[in-house]
């Protein structure tokens, strides 16, 4: 049971619910409450003792209703952050503000494969939220997938994703800045700030309420806030107590270093194969198509930590690859 300031419970335990289910370690959490921590592996809750004597909250009082409603900061205005903020946005108690670094139309990451399970939890959330979604990915889950060999390209083994699915939807791919989209526009308007990013924040000394203080110095006043602001997350760094980065961080180099891209492939299999895993030494390469004749690639390599860095690559980025997969089946 989390206590949120005692009486303001309501949806956030469902909320962080959703949270763990869809972004996983992509968000901690910071609030006033009683002197109770909790952790898992997906979510970090951190919590402070609260002070006992309200009347010295004088930033709001302890009751919530829709004209005092709770005031949930988050840090980071990515896909995890507006997929709790449609969430929470639901509640007529809640005031929602997001507060994201990067300009709105900067370009994010390569494409995301949502499983048939989020696609499941994303339904149940909000069915139009759903609808939108399905009507701009691209399906996987009824097409072959698995693990072929990287040099002969026959095929190892072949995933059923459609089978194990009875009446849930399937697996697909989809842009990720269309998917950040979608959850934006389903949002009230103001809800999400661009352009100053949370880079601290302080509990107020009476243990009410929480400071979080942003790139520009304006300090933005509330009563809980959420550190989803990336994997290397400065919010969750200080509720934890740890470095962003490096040994006791929580994140540490796989031994592999990836390379990815996207291009328009004319493959000979393109509509029958969803996602082809070529498996070889020390090395593999994934080609999952991603719709309209694009494919989605990308190159893992066990190399060395700052290697994709320190090596040169005199050619270009490509010829590098080219060289690394030689001999290799003739779709890489």
């Amino acid at each position: 049971t989390l206590y949120l300031l005692k009486m303001r419970v309501n949806c956030l335990h469902v909320a962080i619910a959703l949270i763990a289910l869809l972004v996983r370690r992509s968000v901690g959490f910071s609030s006033t409450t009683r002197g109770d921590t909790f952790r898992s592996s997906y979510i970090e809750i951190s919590a402070t003792a609260a002070n006992d004597d309200r009347a010295s909250y004088i930033d709001n009082d302890a009751t919530i209703s829709e004209d005092n409603p709770l005031r949930v900061i988050i840090a980071g205005g990515g896909i995890g952050s507006l997929v709790v903020a449609n969430s929470l946005c639901i509640n007529p108690k809640m005031s929602i503000q997001v507060l994201e670094k990067t300009d709105q139309s900067k370009r994010l990451a390569g494409p995301i494969q949502l499983g048939s399970n989020a696609l499941a939890v994303i339904q149940e959330m909000d069915s139009s939220i759903f609808k939108n979604i399905t009507s701009s990915i691209t399906s996987i889950g009824d097409k072959v997938n698995g693990i072929k060999s990287g040099i002969t390209d026959d095929w190892y083994s072949q995933f059923d994703l459609a089978s194990p699915c009875g009446d849930i939807p399937y697996s697909g791919v989809m842009e990720r800045q269309t998917l950040q989209q979608i959850y934006f526009d389903a949002l009230p308007r103001g809800v999400v700030e661009y352009g100053d990013a949370v880079v601290s924040y302080e509990i107020n000394s009476d243990g009410y309420g929480v400071r979080a203080i942003t790139e520009s110095g304006r300090i933005v006043h509330g009563d809980c806030l959420i550190g989803a602001d990336g994997i290397w997350s400065s919010i969750r760094s200080t509720m934890r107590d740890e470095p962003v980065r490096g040994e006791g961080s929580g994140c540490t180099y796989s031994g592999y270093t990836v390379f990815d891209g996207e291009l328009a492939y004319d493959s000979i299999d393109n509509g029958e194969v969803g996602y082809k895993v070529y498996i070889g030494p020390k090395q593999y390469f994934v080609a999952c198509d991603i719709g309209n004749g694009k494919y989605h690639w990308y190159a893992f390599m066990a190399k060395p930590e700052g290697s994709s860095i320190e090596e040169d690559k005199p050619n270009g980025t490509s010829v590098y690859l080219q060289n690394i997969f030689e001999g290799w089946a003739h779709d890489i």
